[in-house]
């Protein structure tokens, strides 16, 4: 545990160098923090590239790896593909490891210099929402994933329509789970007025604490049949059968409601875009408020908590007080520092094996 604690200690110390409203030498950063994302995303590449047997994905894949079998487990087209070339060259599995980490943290980097007006507050999130550990795990997801944001970035933020669908694609070749994110490409035609806003933010409330998961799971599995549509293609797992969700998960939903209301009233408020961003990051409510808590929830919220890479700095700048930004900056940081630590000791919710991590190193 005591390397991710430090590692999360020298993000904040060197962060808060990176950030003129903490510390600044004649109204200037002392540190370039575009610089301060590059040192500290190299550090994660190497840490998640130089892994060994960690993740409970990790020894699965070795044997699909060395066994050629991605066809007949039907892992994807993609993912067939780069399997093949890393063999062909001669590279054993831990360059296969290593090239999926790269994909998942160049992304994440790309993200935060575009979007992040915080840097160091987006690393500190992507950790203390630990998708930065579960990438380790279910790396093909976690590639396809972050394929998926850079596609959304290329088709809704650089108008690169062409190369967006092709690396979607790429995504889709890698988890076909990536289709589930395909209605996403469409959201700057769905107009989002105050009004609309406030009745979905209240009902997503409404449902997510009050409307009991039993009705939820009737209507998904009984009526829906998605029980059945989304099963896993492994022997006895489905994305949804019945969980419970625990304290710290309702208690992390109302913060993010908190965040994401006032962010996008803000906006509202002063006629400013509510970008696509924005609008995404919403799913991550509709989601988790009418679905029952399943392993499907859980796959598709991982997408959403990188969103949250982009909304925490947002929070933080919609207000225009530097000493309430400060707050709001320690707050945040103490907040996933406590979340950190109770994953780390609670070994991942058996989800991350951490205690094999922890042991690593």
């Amino acid at each position: 545990m005591e390397i991710y604690i430090i590692l999360y200690a020298l993000l904040i110390s060197f962060g808060i160098y990176t950030d003129n409203e903490i510390i600044n030498f004649n109204k200037k950063r002392i540190l370039n923090p575009n610089l301060y994302l590059f040192a500290f995303t190299i550090v994660l590449f190497i840490v998640s590239s130089t892994r060994i047997g960690i993740g409970t994905d990790y020894e699965l894949y070795n044997g699909i790896y060395n066994a050629a079998a991605e066809n007949s487990l039907e892992l994807g087209q993609s993912f067939k593909w780069f399997s093949d070339l890393f063999r062909l060259l001669g590279l054993d599995y831990q360059y296969f490891i290593a090239f999926n980490s790269f994909i998942f943290i160049s992304i994440i980097c790309y993200f935060i210099y575009n979007f992040s007006e915080y840097k160091y507050i987006s690393l500190i999130t992507l950790l203390g929402t630990y998708s930065y550990f579960s990438s380790f795990n279910g790396f093909r997801q976690f590639s396809a994933i972050s394929l998926v944001l850079l596609a959304l970035i290329l088709c809704l933020h650089k108008n690169k329509k062409i190369i967006g669908a092709i690396v979607f694609i790429i995504a889709f070749g890698m988890h076909k789970s990536s289709i589930m994110f395909l209605p996403f490409f469409f959201i700057n035609y769905i107009p989002l007025k105050r009004k609309m806003f406030l009745i979905l933010m209240f009902i997503n409330l409404f449902s997510f604490f009050l409307v009991p998961d039993i009705f939820k799971n009737l209507l998904f599995n009984n009526l829906l049949h998605f029980n059945e549509f989304f099963a896993e293609k492994y022997t006895d797992t489905q994305h949804a059968e019945g969980m419970v969700r625990g304290l710290t998960n309702k208690m992390f939903f109302l913060f993010y409601w908190i965040i994401t209301f006032k962010v996008i009233l803000n906006k509202i408020k002063s006629n400013e875009t509510v970008n696509w961003l924005d609008k995404l990051f919403l799913f991550y409510f509709i989601i988790n408020s009418f679905l029952p808590y399943s392993n499907l929830v859980k796959r598709i919220s991982y997408f959403f908590e990188l969103i949250a890479i982009y909304m925490m700095p947002k929070f933080i700048s919609s207000n225009e007080s530097i000493l309430l930004k400060n707050v709001l900056k320690a707050a945040i940081s103490i907040i996933f520092l406590v979340r950190l630590i109770y994953v780390l000791i609670q070994n991942g919710d058996g989800v991350v094996p951490y205690e094999t991590i922890i042991s690593f190193f």
